[in-house]
């Protein structure tokens, strides 16, 4: 609520006056026919002499009123959301986002004190992890597409689609206390002040990814660029009526003949070989944004905005990847079961819509906000090395397909009322819906059984040379070090063999 001044002292001051110029009026006259002077009032009495000396040595004209040259008041500038809150929160502005370029809700809180983000999306406040806190869009729950996360990815708020961000560490009556860490605010754009049109047009490249070599699979084909699937991934037909029935798809439930039609209905080739990519694309993203307001009358205004993006980029990341297993009697012994080398290729592509519309009149507002977010993440990944506890070389592929949609649409109003606003409120009802859907998410094994067994090195996986600093130890691409080795022309042209793949 808006703060408004304060009568009472000014009153009580002006009263104050008023009743000492009446006290020195009602004071019993001295033996000299003068009303006697409290000690009060001497300090008084010397600055109108000071001023009447000065006005005499001006030779001003009596009736004249004396001019100040200027004022100058000194304060500490406090800006205006933390001046209105009394309780312990920070705020993320337009200006912020403008300024610092972040692209996403996750990215600009990691700018804020006592706030830190894991894995590029889940918000840790005050070191408590992410069902500890409560993710609010204009003050409304948000469910999350994650099934085993509580708390709505950040990730997946562009910011040309918000307007402020606040984070709040303390109760209040504003919002719910279903929080131990915080509550994260996300309010979208609103009316804007002036009608705008913006476009955005941008890239970026990473040293250790951008024009190197990954790995990639066809998929979709060209719609996976843009994050959508164009069909090639949904469930046949044979399937989807196997699970239908509510039995567990296996040889205790179907004949051999039946899963042999549901295994030729499903998608092979495009969802599940990998491909060499020899040069990996560099980032792009692209939106606009547009508003517009006009006066309706004397005292009612009306807005709409709408703001869109795409962003699409790519990461490759390589290293190693150790597996541990006891061993003894006692099982006192640790040893290395798995030793792999890895290598991942993620392509993420991200599209989002804001459409809003507001009228304002008086004191009161009313907005509609629909906001559309559709994220997807596409990866590549193998990993080839020993398994020293059956002593052969083994190598695994994966294909994923992780695609998120969130749909929000929301109708607020603010009404104030009384003649300074003593009474404002707000109201808000709102429809959302998170889906993920992770289709043909594969891992396909092989072994080699005609090879020694032995520490050897795989030449099948698709690796670039280890650093030492890399040793044991994940390596991205910006901390490369070393020299890149060509994969070998047999490992690139391994195909699976069906008698030998596992799913």
């Amino acid at each position: 609520m808006k703060r408004t001044p304060s009568r009472s002292g000014l009153f009580v001051a002006i009263t104050t006056l008023i009743a000492c110029q009446g006290a020195w009026a009602q004071q019993p006259e001295s033996p000299g026919g003068q009303a006697a002077v409290p000690p009060q009032a001497t300090i008084v009495q010397a600055t109108i002499a000071q001023s009447a000396a000065t006005a005499t040595a001006q030779q001003a004209p009596a009736d004249q009123a004396a001019t100040l040259d200027t004022v100058e008041v000194r304060g500490e500038y406090i800006p205006e959301p933390m001046l209105q809150t009394a309780e312990v929160a920070s705020f993320v502005t337009r200006e912020d986002f403008e300024r610092t370029g972040d692209s996403d809700a996750a990215a600009a809180l990691q700018r804020v004190s006592g706030v830190s983000i894991v894995g590029d999306k889940y918000v840790y406040v005050r070191g408590l992890g992410e069902r500890y806190s409560s993710a609010l869009l204009n003050g409304s729950p948000l469910p999350s597409p994650e099934p085993m996360q509580r708390v709505v990815p950040l990730d997946l708020f562009p910011a040309e689609a918000l307007q402020s961000m606040t984070v709040q560490k303390t109760y209040s009556a504003r919002y719910p206390g279903e929080f131990g860490g915080g509550v994260i605010d996300l309010q979208s754009l609103s009316i804007p002040e002036e009608p705008f049109f913006k476009i955005s047009v941008g890239g970026g490249f990473n040293d250790g990814t951008t024009g190197e070599k990954g790995l990639t699979y066809y998929g979709g084909g060209d719609d996976d660029w843009w994050g959508y699937d164009d069909g090639t991934r949904k469930i046949p037909r044979a399937l989807r009526d196997a699970m239908d029935t509510g039995k567990r798809v296996d040889r205790n439930n179907f004949s051999n003949e039946e899963l042999a039609v549901i295994g030729r209905s499903l998608e092979n080739a495009s969802v599940n070989v990998l491909q060499e990519k020899d040069d990996i694309d560099p980032d792009v993203n692209f939106g606009f944004s547009a508003g517009y307001s006009a006066e309706m009358g004397d005292d009612a205004r009306i807005g709409f905005i709408a703001a869109a993006g795409f962003d699409n980029k790519w990461r490759t990341t390589f290293g190693d990847q150790e597996q541990g297993v006891f061993l003894g009697d006692n099982l006192e012994t640790l040893s290395y079961g798995k030793d792999y080398e890895f290598l991942t290729t993620r392509n993420n592509a991200r599209v989002n819509a804001l459409l809003g519309a507001g009228y304002e009149w008086g004191r009161n507002r009313i907005d509609l906000t629909t906001l559309y977010v559709h994220d997807t993440l596409k990866e590549a990944r193998s990993r080839a090395g020993m398994d020293n506890i059956s002593g052969y070389r083994v190598r695994e592929d994966d294909t994923r397909w992780f695609e998120r949609e969130m749909i929000n649409n929301q109708v607020s109003g603010e009404h104030s009322f009384g003649e300074y606003d003593d009474l404002k409120v707000e109201w808000r009802a709102a429809w959302a819906r998170a889906t993920r859907d992770v289709p043909y998410e594969k891992q396909i094994g092989f072994r080699d059984d005609g090879a020694p067994p032995g520490p050897a090195r795989p030449a099948t996986c698709p690796t670039r040379s280890r650093s030492a600093s890399a040793t044991r130890v994940t390596a991205t691409g910006p901390t490369r070090s070393g020299t890149r080795r060509t994969t070998p022309a047999s490992a690139r042209s391994w195909t699976r063999s069906p008698a030998a793949a596992s799913t």
